[in-house]
């Protein structure tokens, strides 16, 4: 009998991977967390039927997501993640030795506990020494920072349902406290057919005097497990730099180097 993993992205629309198995099922306080295996893919995390990762790909959103802010600002030492409980983030963050300490904010506790046991590829630096996890609600966790850190990275669920507090004004006004002066804060801002919908809330939000003088810049990247037949699915991620230029051309460069990793891909396959 064949098993088909479905996600749903629009009433008449869904992405469908064949699995082998379904190795993990389980609810948390939070939501729940399915974990398949599949040939295509590997592993496959998915939380409330959405997909957070397959083995075959993970890197390359965890890759973008990290050095390109972390190449940006030469200085960043004190970092703090938000979700992220997979582990490719810390783990890309862990190669740095300049990096002194990173806060990880992940609200379930399972899902690192899950990501541990089945995606060790992923999770196998949450010990490192200058990693320091906390569980619980993000909101009450950035109230209390202030000046506190370099960077941030909002490995968020996409702003829809429990997501939805992580594109705030109350949010995003927390994180402009709790960055230094030339801090970065970088967020993925889930796939291109969305795109537009949420650059314009995003822009609402950062608008008048919260937050001071600020850019915004933005670049994409394509993950594999969205190939579909008019092309890659391509994700976004956006970048509020406060006290920093980092010029919009970091996009077409950035576009442009996608496009030459994912055809050295397809030659491989």
């Amino acid at each position: 009998m064949d098993l088909w993993f479905s996600e749903f992205h629009a009433p008449d629309v869904k992405l469908s991977i064949r699995v082998d198995k379904h190795i993990f099922s389980q609810h948390s306080d939070v939501q729940r967390i399915d974990v398949f295996e599949s040939k295509e893919f590997g592993r496959i995390l998915t939380l409330d039927g959405q997909i957070m990762l397959t083995e075959r790909d993970e890197f390359i959103y965890a890759e973008m997501i990290t050095h390109v802010p972390m190449a940006v600002h030469k200085n960043a030492k004190d970092i703090l993640v938000i979700g992220a409980g997979d582990g490719g983030v810390i783990r890309e963050l862990t190669r740095y030795d300049r990096v002194q300490h990173i806060d990880l904010v992940e609200m379930d506790p399972l899902v690192v506990e899950v990501c541990r046991k089945f995606l060790p590829e992923n999770a196998y630096r949450f010990d490192d020494e200058r990693v320091s996890l906390y569980h619980e609600n993000v909101l009450k966790f950035l109230r209390k920072c202030e000046n506190q850190y370099d960077l941030i990275i909002v490995d968020s669920n996409d702003p829809f349902g429990a997501g939805e507090s992580l594109f705030t004004k109350e949010f995003y006004g927390n994180c402009y406290k709790a960055l230094r002066e030339h801090g970065i804060m970088v967020n993925q801002l889930v796939g291109f057919m969305c795109l537009k919908f949420v650059f314009y809330g995003l822009s609402r939000i950062t608008s008048g005097t919260l937050f001071g003088d600020f850019n915004v810049a933005s670049f994409k990247s394509s993950i594999w497990y969205y190939y579909l037949p008019n092309g890659l699915q391509q994700w976004a991620f956006v970048y509020l730099i406060f006290g920093l230029f980092v010029p919009i051309l970091i996009s077409i460069i950035l576009n442009k180097i996608c496009h030459i990793a994912h055809s050295s891909i397809f030659k491989k396959v």
